[in-house]
């Protein structure tokens, strides 16, 4: 998972994407003038439980010398982006051979697990800044088209695991992978759909819903129209109020806008809360999570990579809606939440924040009325194949530490196999989908929604 998705021309749309590897690696195309999203994702490092980064500038050069600057300063939590991307802006960009893009950063922080018997989490802070130039080869942009770019987590910071002297170095490391057009068949992240984007409204009617994505994307305007469907009870756009916390599906028009295609509130007014991270820990009816996302009127980025306790002794557990196919695969109750799962904490009532904000209890989240199981990403080795399944052996990292578990059980149904992955045994690969988890055996199972190659 996520995640992550505007200012509209009279010619055509261009879309700018920041995502992971094991995105889209079809050749340059040309692109049209005209209104463009930016988003971000990330090839997250295994020994990484979370890691923020403020991008505070990107600009494109032309070989003119002509720079577009893509407005607006974004807090990002990178590790539920492997394999996705996350929506940051919208800007307008003009017809022209772009030769580079420059990538301005600052701040960045890192949770990770040291090597102690048994492991302690850390929390590395850094006031460090810098700026990275991508080289994008001479890219003419004369119509519409997606900008992929990504940020390397693994090559972007350096860990001393050990605890005496436990730290971090940071070196943000971004690339350009590919270029794709938004009008072809197969749409996707990358390409101009919008899948899971979770925000909080700011104006909403029958016809218009504007929102502010999670911690770190801006204000994403959607058209609604006879097409939008409806979660019940809601009936029309028109329905929610400001700062009430929305679920949208969508893509992006070949005109530059964007097209809602499912609606759905998160919370029933204006005072709910909803987060997004990875489960640490589990107790009899609560359980903690190292927040990654989180919308909401008592949200901020300072939430992003502390530890968050929710009480789930009154949710109804649920999975968030995709294009996955997960069987008999269930998420419906407490007993099917698991240690090393992504999920998204619902409420109605606004978080509560103790006096003092440390990296072991940032807070809670009470009054909880769903628990949904989000996407997130797995790397490691391919083995034993049959039919659809395979297991995925992984190397020491957050996961296994906080599991115990060395596989995972792959079913892939109709994941999309992208980057020129190949499901054979001794294949690595990142596997983005619906982590399950089996209470009576113990293993975990991962329902693929899209299969990379790192």
């Amino acid at each position: 998972m996520k995640s992550s998705n505007l200012m509209a021309a009279l010619l055509f749309a261009a879309l700018v994407v920041l995502t992971a590897c094991g995105g889209s690696s079809s050749p340059a195309a040309p692109v049209a003038t005209g209104a463009s999203v930016v988003t971000l994702g990330d090839a997250a490092a295994d020994n990484v439980v979370a890691f923020e980064i403020t991008i505070t500038d990107l600009k494109l050069t032309t070989s003119s010398g002509t720079v577009t600057d893509v407005p607006g300063s974004h807090r990002l939590e990178m590790t539920h982006l492997s394999a996705t991307v996350e929506d940051l802006s919208h800007l307008t960009i003009p017809a022209g051979t772009y030769t580079s893009a420059t990538i301005s950063w600052s701040s960045p922080e890192v949770t990770f697990f040291d090597n102690a018997v048994p492991p302690a989490l850390h929390e590395i802070q850094s006031a460090a800044t810098g700026t990275a130039t991508v080289p994008l080869n001479n890219l003419t942009v004369s119509g519409a088209s997606v900008f992929n770019f990504d940020l390397d987590v693994a090559a972007s910071v350096t860990l001393n695991t050990v605890p005496a002297t436990v730290g971090a170095t940071f070196t943000p490391t971004f690339s350009f992978t590919a270029m794709r057009g938004v009008g072809e068949v197969e749409r996707e992240a990358e390409d101009g759909e919008l899948e899971h984007i979770v925000g909080s409204v700011v104006t909403a009617s029958a016809t218009s819903l504007t929102i502010n994505v999670g911690q770190g994307g801006s204000a994403l305007t959607f058209v609604v129209n006879a097409n939008t469907s409806f979660e019940a009870p809601m009936t029309s756009a028109s329905q929610l109020v400001a700062k009430q916390i929305v679920r949208v599906e969508g893509d992006i028009q070949a005109d530059g806008t964007l097209l809602a295609k499912e609606i759905e509130a998160e919370s029933a007014d204006g005072n709910g809360t909803e987060v997004e991270g990875l489960v640490t820990s589990k107790g009899a009816t609560s359980f903690t999570m190292i927040a990654h996302d989180a919308s909401g009127v008592s949200t901020s980025t300072n939430d992003l990579g502390k530890t968050v306790t929710v009480d789930a002794s009154t949710a109804k557990f649920t999975i968030s809606k995709t294009k996955i196919t997960s069987g008999s695969l269930g998420f419906s109750a407490f007993a099917d939440l698991a240690v090393g799962q992504h999920v998204e904490a619902d409420n109605d009532t606004a978080k509560t924040i103790p006096g003092t904000v440390s990296v072991s209890d940032d807070g809670s989240v009470n009054g909880v009325q769903k628990i949904k199981l989000v996407q997130q990403a797995l790397t490691g080795t391919v083995s034993g194949i049959s039919g659809n399944t395979f297991t995925l052996t992984l190397p020491a990292g957050a996961f296994t530490t906080l599991t115990g578990a060395a596989t995972v059980q792959v079913v892939n149904t109709n994941g999309q196999l992208k980057n020129g992955a190949t499901v054979t045994a001794g294949a690595t690969v990142r596997v983005r989908g619906l982590l399950f988890h089996d209470a009576t055996t113990g293993v975990y199972t991962m329902a693929a929604g899209r299969i990379t190659t790192p």
